[in-house]
C-alpha cells in the first residue's frame, strides 16, 4: 500500500509559506482541500495511482520512480495533476510530490 508521510501534506502540499510548495498549496486550497483536514487530501492522493494513468517509470538509486497524470478527485471536482511515487527496493511505495498538470 502506498504511503504518504504526514509532513508531506501539512508542511509541503498545504503550506502556503513553504519556499517550494507554496504554489502547490495555493492550487490544492483552490480546489477545496484544507490544511485543517489534511486526511482528505491524503485519501485523494492515495487513490490517484488507481484512477490516473501511469505515464513513466524511471530507474532511481533507491528503486523506481512512478509518474501518474490526471484524474484527482477534489472537493470541487476532478483536476488534472501529476504525482511522483518512489517504489523503493524494500517494497514500500511513497509519495515524492504532487502538482497541477495542465
Amino acid at each position: 500500500m502506498p504511503l504518504i508521510h504526514p509532513d508531506k501534506i501539512l508542511k509541503y502540499l498545504l503550506n502556503s509559506e513553504h519556499p517550494h510548495g507554496a504554489a502547490k498549496a495555493r492550487f490544492f486550497v483552490k480546489t477545496g482541500f484544507e490544511a485543517e483536514k489534511p486526511k482528505v487530501l491524503e485519501v485523494a492522493l492515495l487513490k490517484h495511482p488507481q484512477t490516473a494513468r501511469l505515464i513513466k517509470q524511471e530507474p532511481h538509486v533507491d528503486g523506481t520512480l512512478l509518474i501518474y497524470e490526471c484524474a484527482l478527485e477534489t472537493p470541487r471536482g476532478p483536476q488534472c495533476i501529476r504525482t511522483v511515487w518512489l517504489a523503493e527496493l524494500q517494497g514500500e511505495i511513497r509519495l515524492i510530490t504532487a502538482y497541477p498538470f495542465f
